[in-house]
């Protein structure tokens, strides 16, 4: 039977597993660690090791009554970061990747829209400029008179 020294030892391996997946964050910030392995890699462990800590920590947290207290507090804040790493992870799909698999930069993507405006002259090529909001909706909003601004 499952007593309550289990789900404290589950406790403490899902926080273990949680701590542990912030060393992904260290070695992709700290150059000097570059050489301990390719950075998706890290990224997959980090993945992993949070889905199991957030696992194993609900989990332990199956008998809560209630979200008002600490430990209620504490698990919801859990799962919404758990939640928030999730829909990041689903936007960083959308980065566009070049043939080799590799994250294309901004600069690629502009340069590639450039060949392809100079093939084909029916492409609309967006106006890159100084201004970093050029061409997307939120300049086109802060270009509306102030009166149609407040209304939206």
């Amino acid at each position: 039977a499952f007593g309550l020294e289990s789900t404290r030892e589950i406790s403490w391996i899902g926080t273990g597993s949680m701590c542990l997946m912030h060393v992904y964050s260290i070695r992709r910030r700290v150059r000097a660690l570059s050489h301990w392995g390719r950075l998706r890699t890290w990224l997959h462990v980090h993945i992993f090791l949070g889905l199991q800590g957030a696992m194993l920590v609900t989990f332990h947290s199956l008998h809560l009554q209630t979200f008002a207290n600490i430990s209620g507090i504490t698990l919801a804040l859990t799962l919404v970061v758990v939640c928030s790493g999730m829909f990041g992870r689903y936007l960083f799909s959308f980065i566009p990747k070049g043939i080799s698999g590799e994250r294309l930069t901004a600069r690629d993507v502009e340069e590639e829209i450039a060949r392809q405006a100079a093939r084909s002259p029916t492409i609309a090529v967006p106006r890159v400029g100084g201004d970093a909001l050029s061409g997307t909706a939120l300049s086109c909003w802060a270009r509306l008179p102030r009166s149609s601004r407040e209304s939206s």
